[in-house]
């Protein structure tokens, strides 16, 4: 492989990311949906039994199937991407909202971040499997939820500070 393919690729994917001269919270949630990987576990059982719910006819195997495929996709190329998409929300919001770290653009960027990490998980399961629009996007539009929220309770319980710096909902 390329070797500056190989550095670039790398230099976005590790966790030292969110340590960089120029930062926007895209980086920091991206970043700690990385350092929380294991709990994507969680979201693959709570999407493979939404999958199974509405797919039916389909095997709980092939949904597991289903689920990590989407999750792969997502989040190696979902959480990228989205980190990097979210810049065009501060391009527009950030003089309106008070600055980059506004509170209402952390919301933003973990709404959008999560909506586009659905839009990607679907279309690619979407276009892998051939199932109907309507039965696929509510169970991968669940798992996602499931994950950001996980990822979110795990740093408000067990690293509190370390994901959003300065910001707190509740205290």
């Amino acid at each position: 492989m390329n070797r500056k393919i190989l550095l670039a690729l790398s230099t976005c994917l590790l966790a030292s990311s969110a340590h960089a001269n120029v930062i926007w919270p895209g980086a920091f949630i991206a970043d700690s949906i990385y350092k929380t990987w294991f709990l994507i576990f969680i979201s693959i059982i709570i999407e493979t039994f939404f999958l199974y719910l509405f797919l039916r006819p389909i095997t709980l195997h092939k949904a597991l199937g289903m689920s990590c495929v989407g999750n792969v996709i997502s989040t190696f190329g979902g959480t990228l991407l989205s980190s990097f998409g979210v810049v065009g929300w501060h391009l527009f919001a950030d003089p309106m909202a008070g600055g980059t770290f506004a509170h209402i653009n952390w919301i933003a960027t973990v709404i959008i971040m999560c909506l586009l990490s659905v839009l990607i998980e679907f279309v690619a399961l979407r276009i892998i499997f051939k199932y109907p629009a309507k039965q696929l996007i509510i169970p991968v539009l669940i798992g996602n939820i499931s994950t950001y929220l996980l990822t979110w309770g795990y740093y408000y319980l067990y690293m509190p500070g370390e994901m959003y710096p300065g910001f707190r909902i509740f205290g």
